[in-house]
């Protein structure tokens, strides 16, 4: 099986972030021929056109596939780009967030050391705002790591995965019927099924929520009706008890949970 990544972006009327994403694979350290970029447009109006073509021009990689398409929300986004990603891991780096310099590296070492890890995460920083640096996920990890076995949020945060090819075929795809949440539905069948996870120690990207990402805080009631509704379909008699837990212990902790 060949070591190489696929990067998923997705992007919609989103330049003002969108250079610094794609400047952030640019600067990666590793060969340009290990990893392909897939980058979709769901038509946007402004001058994403003309960022992402002047990001094709000044890329040493030759395996970048340009679509526009439209828009169905991101969860199909994604999707499309893990149904055409042709290497045998695909990581996500959507247009409001970017990776560090060091990141693909990470991977590529954590996948040549870990070779039966299906799902590798690493630790990421939020912002808030365009420059505001808020705490990073590492120091709440084991915490957030006991909550997640016992489904009471999402432990896998984009940007910061990698995950095995193979898991997509087993799992699927991302729910497209949900508009803030698959990731958590994706997280509960990777625990139900067991799936093998590694934690990178070690600050792999920057998970940016503002007020039109679907991370903000005008999205929290309906994260909490989405969640609700697959711990339902998950978790049959049990799910009252967590999701009341859950609603409590995300008053404090939501925004770095």
């Amino acid at each position: 099986m060949n070591k190489k990544i696929t990067i998923i972006t997705c992007t919609y009327n989103s330049w003002k972030y969108l250079k610094q994403c794609l400047e952030s694979i640019l600067s990666q350290k590793v060969k340009s021929d290990d990893y392909e970029h897939i980058i979709i447009d769901g038509n946007s109006t402004d001058n994403t056109d003309d960022i992402i073509k002047d990001y094709i021009h000044n890329s040493s990689c030759k395996n970048i596939q340009y679509i526009k398409k439209k828009p169905k929300w991101v969860y199909n986004a994604m999707n499309e780009g893990i149904k055409i990603a042709n290497w045998s891991y695909i990581c996500f780096v959507n247009s409001d967030d970017f990776f560090e310099s060091w990141a693909l590296a990470h991977f590529f070492k954590n996948i040549e050391k870990y070779k039966n890890i299906d799902v590798f995460h690493g630790d990421l920083q939020f912002i808030n705002g365009i420059n505001s640096y808020s705490t990073n996920t590492a120091k709440l990890y084991k915490l957030r790591f006991f909550l997640a076995n016992l489904w009471f949020h999402c432990l896998l945060l984009f940007p910061s995965m990698l995950i095995k090819r193979s898991v997509f075929d087993l799992l699927w795809l991302f729910d497209e019927t949900k508009t803030v949440s698959s990731d958590f539905g994706f997280w509960l069948k990777i625990f139900k099924n067991n799936l093998r996870i590694k934690f990178i120690p070690e600050v792999i990207a920057n998970f940016r929520i503002h007020q039109e990402s679907i991370s903000s805080w005008k999205y929290q009631e309906l994260w909490k009706q989405e969640m609700k509704q697959f711990r339902t379909e998950y978790l049959w008699f049990q799910w009252k008890i967590i999701n009341w837990i859950s609603s409590c212990i995300n008053l404090v902790t939501w925004k770095y949970m």
